[in-house]
């Protein structure tokens, strides 16, 4: 419930910028799919026409046909990736914005004796992570679920139309990853949620002392401060190590995962190898598809705790 209030305050803003909100993931998109599927398959078909063939005439004009459709690719690619690197600056400056703004005016809307009631460093704390955690959430949404997405369909598409068993296993093994990397997710969020607040109470343990510093130094409570803030730090420490480790122990586990994917993967490309199932540029095709897929998820699974 908590989350859903969060991503309802967040939709207010981002309703006020669209077009940009639209546009970066059209220019992100269409440019994982020329960077990571069309160039690859490009070298593909280049590796396929020089394996074991005789140079001749018509063999290099194929070569070079190619070559200039994998330089168009690179100038389109690098084209989209900079207009959805405006775009995403253009809306996450404007919301950021947007969200300070509406966070300032509603605290300003509360009674005194909300202000009374609370530290004032706590809830500059908490107002600054509210707004700072929009960016992270929309790097996440673009950089890592969008590019993700993009990439995994992409690719299934490609190895159902090439080499289908090899296209069902990594989707099966894509849905098994994604299940388990949710569960964790699940439960390291509630180490987030002691950590952050935690975080808060130093932050705001920090601030206060500051602010009231004279009268610490009136009545020579320093030491008194001073093991009280300790306690502070020390329960935020506990914290952070609990979420630390938990986050250790689902990298381990995705690590197995895909260390077991590549095995079998790489083995199945063998034996189709040697029946002539498949060429030479089709393993190597295979081979960037997983590392690149294997890239995004590790780094999704990372984003997200």
């Amino acid at each position: 419930m908590r989350f859903k209030r969060v991503f309802y305050y967040y939709c207010q803003q981002i309703k006020k910028y669209p077009w940009s909100f639209y546009l970066t993931f059209v220019a992100y998109g269409l440019g994982i799919v020329l960077a990571s599927i069309l160039n690859p398959y490009l070298y593909k078909r280049i590796i396929d026409l020089i394996s074991g063939a005789t140079p001749t005439i018509e063999l290099s004009n194929q070569l070079f046909h190619y070559l200039f459709l994998t330089a168009v690719s690179v100038v389109l690619y690098n084209l989209c990736f900079r207009a959805g690197d405006y775009f995403v600056s253009y809306f996450q400056a404007n919301v950021i914005r947007e969200i300070h703004n509406d966070t300032f005016r509603r605290l300003m809307n509360h009674s005194y004796q909300f202000f009374s009631n609370n530290f004032s460093g706590s809830l500059v704390s908490k107002a600054k992570r509210f707004a700072a955690s929009f960016e992270r959430i929309s790097d996440i949404a673009s950089f890592h679920l969008w590019f993700t997405f993009v990439h995994l369909v992409s690719v299934l598409v490609v190895l159902f139309l090439n080499v289908p068993l090899i296209a069902y296993i990594l989707l099966c093994w894509a849905v098994l990853y994604v299940c388990i990397t949710g569960l964790f997710i699940r439960k390291k969020v509630t180490y987030d949620l002691l950590e952050a607040a935690a975080d808060s109470k130093v932050t705001g343990h920090f601030a206060d002392a500051i602010t009231n510093v004279l009268n610490i130094k009136m009545f020579s409570s320093r030491a008194h401060e001073y093991e009280s803030f300790k306690r502070v730090t020390y329960d935020e420490y506990g914290k952070r190590t609990r979420a630390w480790r938990f986050g250790n122990f689902q990298n381990t586990i995705q690590g197995f995962l895909m260390g077991i994917l590549q095995i079998v993967i790489l083995y199945i490309m063998i034996t189709f190898w040697q029946k002539g199932s498949i060429t030479a540029g089709t393993i190597v095709l295979i081979q960037i598809y997983m590392f690149a897929a294997f890239d995004h998820l590790w780094e999704l699974g990372k984003s997200m705790v």
